[in-house]
This record gives structure tokens, sequence and C-alpha cells, in this order.
């Protein structure tokens, strides 16, 4: 079966090593990057994919020039999580973030509260969440495992 992804991660070298380890483990038809939380709203809304993997700290919007530093939204990947709940857009979703607290002081939450509160919020996408550590291959299980318990459409 061919599916078609949409990563959307900020991190050059993130979105290298997630790519290898879907090379290695999926087939896939296309993948399809955005860096940003406007860019990967727009991707969702002109194709249709057939998974979201989904980091949960970007930017609101792309740096035009590559150079300019852009402050992270902590909680990017909740909102667009939110974004298609409203829209009742049912596309699976994976975060993966090398996070394990977002916000900050009175409002920061921890990594198994959020997926948690994801699973409860968005039980029509949401289908896990997995801690990145590129030092350690766990992730890679941990994705190839959540992305294979998924029933895809033909």
């Amino acid at each position: 079966m061919q599916i078609k992804i949409l990563l959307a991660d900020d991190s050059p070298e993130k979105v290298t090593y997630i790519k290898e380890a879907l090379d290695k483990n999926i087939t896939y038809d296309s993948l399809d990057i955005t860096k940003s939380y406007k860019s990967t709203m727009m991707a969702i809304k002109d194709n249709t994919y057939d998974l979201l993997i989904l980091d949960m700290s970007m930017p609101t919007f792309e740096s035009r020039d590559d150079k300019t530093i852009l402050t992270p939204r902590p909680l990017a990947g909740k909102d667009v999580l939110s974004k298609l709940h409203y829209r009742k857009v049912e596309i699976p979703v994976i975060v993966l973030t090398q996070f394990d607290v977002f916000g900050r002081l009175v409002d920061a939450i921890g990594l198994s509260d959020l997926t948690e509160d994801l699973s409860k919020s968005f039980p029509n996408n949401f289908k896990g969440c997995v801690f990145y550590d590129p030092q350690s291959s766990k992730w890679v299980n941990e994705l190839i495992s959540i992305i294979n318990g998924i029933e895809f459409s033909e």
C-alpha cells in the first residue's frame, strides 16, 4: 500500500533522521515537509494525506531567508490538532518531539500529561506520541510500531 505522508518539523537534522527511518522501515508514496504551523495548515488544506508526523514545537511562520531566527510556538502541534478537529479532518497524527516539557513555568506540561490530553481531546486523529532521542534507536521502533498499527484506507 502506498501512503502520502506530511512531516511537520522545523529541525533539518531531525527531518533527515525521520526520513531515513521511514525509508528503511515502511513503503510510502510521497513525503511532504513543512516547517511551521502556517505551512502545515496550508499543506493540509491543499492536499490529502494519509499520515501526519507532527513536531509539537514549531514557529508560527517559516523564515523567508533561512537566517531569521523565529520564536517557537511551544504547542504548535496541539494547535494543528485543534484545527483538524474543528475542521473535521480525520488524518492520523503521530507527535514526534524531542522535548519532554512544553510551555513555561505555571503553563508547563509534561510529555505524559500532554499525551493523555491529546488522546482525550483528539481521539479521531491522535495515534501516539514518540520522544525523539537522536542518541537512541528506540524512537524509530516506537514510530514504526505506531505507523504499523494504523489502518490506512486503500
